[in-house]
């Protein structure tokens, strides 16, 4: 986004995370602002929204893109886990799309785009609540879609398949993403990677690269769609 030239509010609960990152947007030149937010926490999405419009006049972008999950089987996980994974992957969407609405329903635009899963389109094993929450997000971001577009608001969710979070060795201290990383090891990645018609995983950048397309006046005409970007794991 920040190469598009948008200016770019980073909302990390990671606070060390979000300052690296806005270093290196900074490094090219990019406009960016790093404001520490608990996406679970509704007072803090308030707050931060609050603070975005101390810096600008509009919020033209919205991409919900916080997530966590732990593989085990459902029998085997334990209610803080599945409490987890629907407050930071199902609740944080909604309280991050609530907190900008009003301001894109006033300026009568905008875009939502949410960070779904291919996960919530077709079940996987050892991820059921992490599938459904996914499924939630998709179905919220149809109902949305429905419900804002008089206001020339898109609303679209992107569904990834396996995508490593970040390069290895970038996680920083923050145990979200330690934990995140574990669940990509070797044995992982190239079981997964023979489950691809491309015979292989997707990236950061492939994921981004649909981000922007649905942000951008080229996507004016799609709003509704769940759209996988999965080198063929699901062909629906």
């Amino acid at each position: 986004m920040a190469r598009e030239k948008a200016a770019v509010i980073i909302a990390d609960i990671d606070e060390k995370q979000g300052d690296k990152v806005k270093s290196e947007i900074e490094s090219f030149g990019g406009k960016v602002i790093s404001i520490k937010t608990d996406v679970t926490d509704n007072d803090s999405v308030e707050a931060m929204v609050k603070k975005v419009l101390n810096f600008f006049p509009t919020i033209d972008i919205l991409v919900n893109n916080a997530g966590w999950t732990r593989d085990l089987l459902f029998i085997e996980k334990p209610r803080s886990d599945w409490e987890k994974e629907i407050a930071i992957n199902l609740w944080g969407v909604i309280n991050c799309s609530r907190a900008v609405l009003d301001v894109m329903i006033g300026q009568k635009s905008g875009k939502i785009v949410n960070l779904a899963s291919d996960v919530g389109r077709v079940g996987e094993y050892k991820e059921a609540v992490y599938g459904a929450c996914k499924a939630g997000v998709i179905a919220l971001g149809k109902a949305l879609a429905r419900e804002v577009g008089r206001y020339q608001i898109n609303v679209n969710s992107v569904c990834p398949a396996s995508t490593p979070p970040v390069e290895e060795g970038s996680y920083g201290e923050f145990s979200l993403w330690k934990e995140m990383a574990g669940l990509f090891t070797p044995e992982i990645r190239e079981k997964a990677r023979k489950a691809y018609s491309l015979r292989r995983l997707g990236t950061a950048q492939d994921i981004a690269d649909m981000v922007v397309f649905l942000c951008s006046d080229r996507a004016s005409f799609i709003t509704g769609q769940a759209i996988s970007v999965s080198g063929g794991y699901t062909m629906v």
